[in-house]
Order: C-alpha cells, then structure tokens, then sequence
C-alpha cells in the first residue's frame, strides 16, 4: 500500500467513500437483480396466461362443437384446427408447450380424449409459465382457477352432456353410465365447492380489494348454471330415465353453462393478467425507488464527504502554509484550529508547539547574535584602540624619526651651507685679498703711472717697467675673475643643495601628514 503515500489527503477521502458505497452499490445491483428476476418471473406467467386464453378457446370450441357432433352437423370442429395453428404458432415464440403436446391433441380420436389432452396442455403451460409457482395468495388462487379448476370443471361436464346425450339417444341408462354418472356428479360438486374456495382465498388475499368486484358476480354464475346441470344428472339418476330430459334442454342447459364459465375464464384471466402487470409496475417501482434513493444516497455522502474533506483539508492546508512560513523563518504565528477537539486539533497544537520552539531558538539565535555582535564589536573597539595606539606609537616614531631626520637634514644642511660659507668666506677672504693686492697694485700703478707722468722723461726708459707691471695687473685681474667664478659655483652649489633639502623636508612633512 505504498502507493497511498503518493495519494493527496482529498483522493484518500474519496477512495474511502468509494469503498463505503461498494455495498450500498452491491445491495441495490441485489435489489435490481432481484426486481428483475420478478419481473421477467411475472412476464413468462403473463405470457403464459395469453397463451392460456387459445388454449380457452380450443377447449370451448371442442366441447361447443361436441354439440354440433351430436347433432350430425357439418364440420362442428372447424375453429378447433384454426385454434390449434394459432397455438402452433404461439408456442413457437414462448415455448410454453411442446410440439409433442399439441400432437396429442391433433391426434387424440374422440372430443373427450382432446379435451383430455387439452387439459394436459393448460398445465404443461402453467408449469413452464411459473403460473404454478406464483407467490401471492390473490393471483394463486385466480391461477389455480384459470388453469385448473374452471378447465378440468368444463372438461368434467363436457362428459356429462356427452353421457346424457347418450341416454337419451337410447333411451336407456346402463350401470356404466349411472356409475360414470355418479363420479362426474360428484367432481362437478368438488369443482363447485373448490372454486368456491380459490374465490374466496383470492378475495381475501386482494390487497387493493378489486378483485372481489370484479369476479364474484360471474363466480357465482357460473356456479349456478354447473348446479343446473348436477340437478339433471341428479334427476335421471333418481328417476332411472330421461322421460323429461330432451336433448334441446340438456344442450341448453350446457350451452349456458359453457358461457358463464367462458365469461368466468375470461374475467379471470383478465384480473390475472392485471394483478401481474401490477405486480410487474410494483416491481419497476421499485427498482426506480431503489435507483433513486441510492442516487440520493449517493449524492448525500458525496456532499458529506466534501463537506468533511473540505472540514479536514481546509484547516491541514492552513496549518501546512503556517509550516512553510515557519520553515522560512517567520515567527509570532497565529495558528488557527487550536481549539478544535479532532485530529486537526492534535496537529494545530502541535503547530503551535513548533512555533514556540522555533521562537524561543530564534530568540535565542537572536541573543547568541546580538552576544557575537558585541563582542565582535567589543573586538573591534580593541583592534581600533590597539590600532590607535599603534598609529600613535608610530607616529610618535614617525615624528622622532622625522625630528631626528630634519635635524640630521639641518646637520647636513648646515654642513652643506657651512662648507659652502667657508668656501664663499674664504673665496670672500681670497677675493678681498685680491682686491686689496689689486688696490695696492692699483695704488703703485697709479703711483707709478704719477711717476710716469710725473717723470715722463723717465718713461722711455721705464717702458720695459710698466710693461712688467701691467703683465703683473693683468695676470692678478685674471686671477681675482678665476675666484670669483669659482665663488659663484660653490654659490650655485650650495644653492642646489639647500633646495634639495627642502624637497626632502617637504616629502618627509608629507609622509608624517599621511602616518597622521
């Protein structure tokens, strides 16, 4: 039964109400099965009863025509061979009487052996019919009227006019007719007292109580007419003769009984054929009463059973979403159907349960959170202190370093500078020198060129002197130029180099700026 795991809650409902309906299903295929066995039981006796009123007719025909064939009369059985085609053809569609059957009685040589056989006929078709195994106490006994009691009545008297109709051809009365006369006395007060008896048991177990009506008139008729043909027989057997019994009478006599015990038949095999068809629309009844309740029955556990799946799968459809928001996460859920006393209960309380776990482990998720949270921002705040101090500690050495740097930067510096003063001092002191040997010179030149002019009578003779001095002048000018030059270089050196150092102070600032 794995395969119930796949099966939605909603399909399993169903499949349960299916099954529960299996023998309500089963029970009315019963009742139906059982309704139409009834039904087809009543429709053979309905049958065989339409085939019982040929047969009716064949009968009355022959003892009607015995008449005639007392009489001499031409062809007196002339509608007995279109009777018995007729049943032929009949018997051919139901099967009710054999062929072998109707041969005996195209067979049988005289009127009494016919009706005889026509009397085995009737039965043979109440047998193959149901007609003998019908259940109900009204249509019974009316059966057992039509196919036995009122036949075997008409067959019995049928001997009674032939034996009459004997002696009084003769005109006398053998033992052989008393005693045959006596017996057939005797079974027409048995079929008189017997039809009494079905009549009244059929009455009486009419529900509907139309059955009385309708064929009492003619019972008591035809009861009447057989008691006029018994006080004949009654009277021929007192007297010893039929001095005042003639023919005419006698035939009337049986010809009225034929036809009050005709119109019985008739009326009876009409009752019975409406009792049956009744009993037919009773059975139809209900099987459509039957179809029809099933099928409400039917529609009211399909309508339960929505009304309960929906009762089940409703709230299991709430409670499965609250489960999914629960799995993602959501918290503070309002749960529905805490207070229902079934299943859907159990779980919605189990629900809430799971909801309180999952809030109190989110509340503790939470705190652990908020815990991690200040202690990774507790550790920050330490990393931060500690990379504070440490930018302090560095900047601290930054600033030593940057202090012991400008200072060594100041020694170089002044190094630099100092030895470019000492240089420009001493090129100062050289140059000094210079102008003052120049100044001196100048002084002797002009001096000497005083003298020159002074002693120009001296001059051709100092020429080589004066020479030599401006040589001397010259070389000293050249000299003072060659310090000068060598002043301004170590000036433009010294200048270089203090520009430089200032790059440098500046980059340094610039660092300590950035390590700030």
């Amino acid at each position: 039964m794995k395969f119930l795991n796949h099966v939605r809650l909603l399909h399993k409902i169903l499949i349960i109400v299916v099954i529960l309906l299996l023998p309500l299903a089963y029970q009315l295929y019963l009742v139906l099965q059982f309704n139409n066995a009834q039904i087809d039981f009543s429709r053979a006796e309905q049958e065989g009863t339409a085939l019982l009123l040929k047969v009716r007719d064949l009968e009355l025909d022959l003892a009607k025509g015995r008449i005639s064939e007392i009489h001499k009369e031409k062809d007196p059985f002339s509608k007995v061979t279109t009777d018995l085609d007729s049943i032929k053809k009949q018997s051919e569609v139901d099967g009710f009487l054999s062929k072998d059957t109707i041969q005996k009685v195209i067979d049988a040589k005289t009127t009494e052996f016919k009706l005889d056989e026509i009397v085995n006929a009737i039965g043979e078709v109440a047998d193959k019919s149901n007609l003998t195994l019908d259940p109900d106490v009204d249509t019974f006994y009316t059966m057992d009227s039509v196919t036995v009691k009122i036949p075997n009545r008409i067959m019995e008297m049928s001997d009674v006019h032939t034996i009459l109709s004997d002696i009084i051809a003769t005109g006398t009365i053998s033992e052989d007719n008393k005693q045959a006369l006596f017996l057939k006395k005797a079974l027409q007060q048995n079929y008189i007292d017997g039809l009494e008896v079905n009549m009244n048991k059929s009455f009486g177990g009419n529900t509907d109580g139309t059955l009385k009506p309708a064929l009492e008139i003619y019972y008591k008729e035809s009861a009447d007419k057989a008691r006029v043909m018994i006080d004949l027989t009654a009277s021929v057997l007192a007297k010893g003769d039929v001095k005042d019994l003639s023919q005419e009478k006698l035939d009337s006599a049986y010809l009225d009984f034929l036809k009050t015990n005709e119109v019985l038949w008739e009326k009876s095999s009409a009752e019975l054929e409406r009792m049956l068809q009744k009993r037919v629309n009773g059975y139809l009844a209900k099987e459509t009463e039957s179809t029809i309740i099933t099928i409400l029955l039917v529609a009211f556990a399909w309508v339960v059973m929505i009304f309960v799946a929906r009762s089940i799968t409703k709230p299991m459809s709430e409670l499965i979403a609250m489960m999914n928001r629960l799995a993602k996460g959501e918290i503070g859920l309002v749960v529905p159907g805490q207070d229902r006393k079934e299943e859907v209960g159990d779980i919605a309380r189990a629900v809430v349960g799971i909801s309180n776990s999952v809030a109190e482990k989110a509340k503790r998720d939470a705190e652990a959170a908020e815990a991690a949270r200040k202690k990774e921002q507790d550790a920050k705040q330490l990393a931060e202190e500690q990379r504070r101090q440490e930018a302090q500690q560095m900047e601290h050495m930054a600033a030593v370093d940057r202090k012991k740097a400008m200072n060594d930067m100041a020694d170089r510096f002044e190094s630099s500078v100092g030895g470019v003063v000492d240089t420009v001092s001493s090129a100062a002191t050289e140059l000094r020198s210079s102008a003052e040997s120049m100044a001196h010179i100048s002084n002797q030149t002009t001096d000497r060129a005083t003298a020159v002019a002074a002693a120009t009578e001296e001059a051709t003779a100092s020429v080589q002197t004066v020479a030599a001095a401006s040589e001397q002048l010259l070389s000293a000018i050249n000299e003072i130029s060659q310090k000068v030059e060598e002043s301004a270089g170590f000036t433009r050196q010294a200048v270089s180099r203090a520009q430089a150092t200032n790059v440098t102070v500046e980059g340094l600032a610039e660092s300590a700026k950035k390590i700030d």
